[in-house]
Parts: structure tokens; sequence; C-alpha cells
């Protein structure tokens, strides 16, 4: 079963675990967050096609824009100072498929 909890296939899933992986390494969360935080801001959408649009981007693209919402500037030197991420999305076991083995 996937960690993912809108409908999906085999090459969506890929594409959407690159996603988070992506989040875990730019901005140091853990899996089980980024999961979640697909998981919320995209559970009204379905990728059970391919290619989707999340496939014409780069992993990074759509971390930076699922932590961070809308952003100015892309641009891998830009000032990040000011930007703020959005908060996790709520404990909900809806959102957060994977649980923690440590809790």
């Amino acid at each position: 079963m996937s960690e993912f909890s809108m409908p999906t296939i085999p090459e969506s899933e890929e594409c959407l675990r690159e996603i988070a992986e992506e989040m875990m390494e730019l901005f140091g969360i853990p899996y089980r967050e980024a999961v979640a935080r697909i998981n919320y801001e995209w559970r009204h959408l379905s990728f059970e096609k391919w290619p989707d649009l999340i496939g014409h981007e780069l992993p990074e693209h759509w971390a930076y824009r699922l932590y961070y919402g809308e952003v100015p500037y892309w641009d891998a030197h830009a000032d990040r100072s000011k930007w703020v991420a959005h908060q996790a999305p709520p404990n909900d076991l809806q959102y957060w498929t994977i649980h923690d083995s440590s809790a």
C-alpha cells in the first residue's frame, strides 16, 4: 500500500517520493512529514495518469512550492531569509500515513 493518500500509479508514486526526498534534503524534515505535506496539499488531486503535470518540473520546484507556497524567486541562490514555511499539516491520520515508531 502506498504512503500517498490520493490515487496514484507507480510512475507518479516514484515522482512523489522524489519530491518528498527533495524536501528532506532541502529543509531537513523527516520523510513522514514530507509525505504528509504532499498528502495534505494535493489531497483533492489524482495522479492516475502519466505523464502528469508534476513530471514536467523538477522535484526541487515542487519541494519549494509544497514547503513555502508561492515564492518570489526560484533561483538556487535566492535570499530565503524572509520566506516563511507553511506549517506542517494537522496531525491527522488521513495525511500522516507513515507513523513515527519512536512515539
